[in-house]
């Protein structure tokens, strides 16, 4: 059975505080998963540093060095979160995934509450989990907004998970 490769896409804007124990608690949790067989030992964790004034991406860089799975992008200026967002998925489909995720560079999301990768698959699916909150019509603008960025049909169903299929691939 093959296992998928997962890249963890991670947007940092000045997080010289966090970002070293955000990527060793996420090593942790990427060999858990792998002693498990959930996922490849390619996966990776790809940090997109969004123009930060601070040591950020010098920081990277070290965590680049000391480990080959931690990967890099460094914006010279600040475009926003969902840019570099957009370019840390952009990029780790080039450099080769089955299955990525994001979470914030603070862990202020738990990092457990990721889908597994096992329900991951190569047919050009999208899945996108959020959380659930009272902001339904906030909800329904990013579903627009994905569909329009990345031409797909999507939907929210009961369990607030979005999926769709791929309309056309992107060039």
């Amino acid at each position: 059975m093959n296992t998928p490769t997962l890249a963890i896409v991670i947007p940092c804007y000045n997080e010289e505080l966090c970002i070293k124990t955000t990527v060793d608690r996420l090593l942790e949790v990427m060999s858990e998963l792998e002693n498990k067989d959930k996922i490849s030992s390619e996966s990776y964790i790809y940090l997109v540093d969004d123009g930060s004034t601070d040591n950020t991406w010098q920081i990277i860089e070290e965590l680049h060095n000391f480990n080959k799975r931690v990967k890099g992008l460094k914006f010279i200026k600040n475009y926003g979160n969902q840019k570099a967002l957009i370019a840390g998925y952009e990029n780790v489909c080039g450099l080769g995934c089955d299955c990525a995720v994001s979470i914030d560079a603070d862990l202020q999301d738990d990092i457990n509450s990721n889908p597994e990768p096992s329900i991951c698959s190569s047919d050009n699916s999208i899945l996108f989990a959020v959380k659930k909150c009272k902001r339904v019509r906030m909800l329904q603008e990013f579903i627009d907004l994905i569909n329009f960025l990345f031409h797909i049909r999507a939907s929210v169903d009961n369990s607030f998970f979005l999926s769709g299929d791929v309309l056309e691939e992107r060039s």
